[in-house]
């Protein structure tokens, strides 16, 4: 067993939140987390699986773009994209488009 190993072993062992020492193991020994995990599981450990952020869903801007300028509310262009109304949101604001959405006069 090298030096590592054995110092990756102990710092791992009994910690309260897996995932959150396998960073802190990477960056006091300057590895990757991957080769962390590594290491653990060449040992037998299980480490939990990792969060992956979600790579994001995306508007195709022409179609969006039609949708928009026929009048659909964001919700109505979310729901037939099959995205979310948050994602039609920053499509708009980062094209500087105001809302359709009209509110009711009282």
């Amino acid at each position: 067993m090298l030096a590592l190993e054995s110092e990756v072993l102990a710092l791992y062992r009994g910690c309260k939140n897996p995932l959150e020492q396998i960073k802190i193991i990477a960056q006091c020994t300057e590895k990757k987390q991957a080769e962390i995990i590594n290491i653990l599981a060449s040992y037998g450990i299980q480490t939990p699986p990792q969060k992956t952020r979600k790579s994001g869903a995306s508007v195709h801007h022409e179609t969006a773009l039609k949708l928009y300028n026929s009048g659909l509310y964001d919700k109505e262009i979310a729901q037939t994209l099959n995205v979310g109304r948050s994602t039609v949101y920053r499509w708009r604001a980062k094209n500087k488009l105001i809302s359709n959405f009209k509110r009711r006069k009282k």
